[in-house]
């Protein structure tokens, strides 16, 4: 079983990395990145604009530029019978296991490669380091950006944002199982994102470890410990990405039924 699942997860990511949706992904996140500099009113810095971008509307895009390499392929599947090979070579827990893994790490790469990619263009131009009037906050809440790591930030900010991405692109899959609409299968992801937080921030106050935005976000560390942050997001990502392949397994299962 164990072999048969990572023999899909190769097969399902060598099909991901050559299809032409991975480097539209990744550039869209450099696009996106671009976009948001637009409006940036305040000195450039590369470790400001990094950080800032993420708390614009227009980041929001970002969500659906994750989703694009590989959120559709169990609808593709569908609509041209692909799956039915899959099925004769393994079972459908473990095609829908390794579909969902390539899926989330897809968008994951996604948002990680995006991210340092723009990064290191930017730093070309602008310099890296923190403006003395505007770096308390940084300062506050990572070691890393105090121990003037910025690159290490940008890395592992970039990863813990992609595994939120990474959640919301298996949310697009599921919801291509009920739609066929390619531009609501994309951009409901952001949607939904955009009113769990909206809700969130008018519900009762509670610890930032429990508001799903601050789990995620790169301008809070919810238990004052970079790593520990880390590993409760990623905690978080798995237990939600657990849930929606589930779903998706349950409403797939159902469709193959069906005919």
């Amino acid at each position: 079983m164990i072999t048969a699942l990572i023999r899909g997860i190769r097969n399902n990511f060598i099909r991901c990395f050559k299809g032409y949706r991975f480097i539209f992904g990744i550039l869209g996140i450099i696009g996106v990145f671009i976009l948001s500099l637009l409006d940036y009113k305040a000195e450039i810095r590369v470790i400001h604009v990094f950080v800032d971008s993420f708390q614009t509307i227009t980041f929001l895009i970002a969500i659906m530029f994750c989703s694009l390499p590989y959120a559709s392929s169990l609808c593709e599947d569908l609509e041209n019978n692909y799956y039915r090979q899959e099925l004769a070579r393994h079972k459908l827990s473990i095609m829908i296991l390794s579909k969902a893994v390539v899926i989330f790490f897809s968008a994951v790469l996604t948002m990680f490669i995006g991210s340092l990619i723009f990064t290191f263009l930017l730093g070309l131009r602008y310099e890296w380091g923190i403006l003395e009037y505007y770096g308390d906050l940084l300062l506050d809440i990572s070691d890393m950006i105090k121990n003037n790591q910025l690159v290490l930030y940008v890395a592992v900010t970039a990863y813990k944002i992609g595994t939120l991405y990474g959640v919301l692109a298996l949310l697009s899959t599921l919801i291509s199982l009920f739609v066929k609409n390619k531009l609501i299968v994309y951009a409901a992801p952001a949607i939904v994102w955009y009113l769990i937080v909206d809700l969130s921030r008018k519900l009762p106050e509670k610890p930032l470890y429990l508001e799903i935005y601050c789990i995620f976000s790169p301008d809070h560390n919810v238990w004052n410990n970079e790593w520990l942050t880390l590993l409760w997001s990623n905690l978080v990502a798995l237990i939600l990405a657990m849930f929606l392949t589930v779903f998706i397994y349950i409403r797939f299962k159902r469709m193959v039924a069906n005919g």
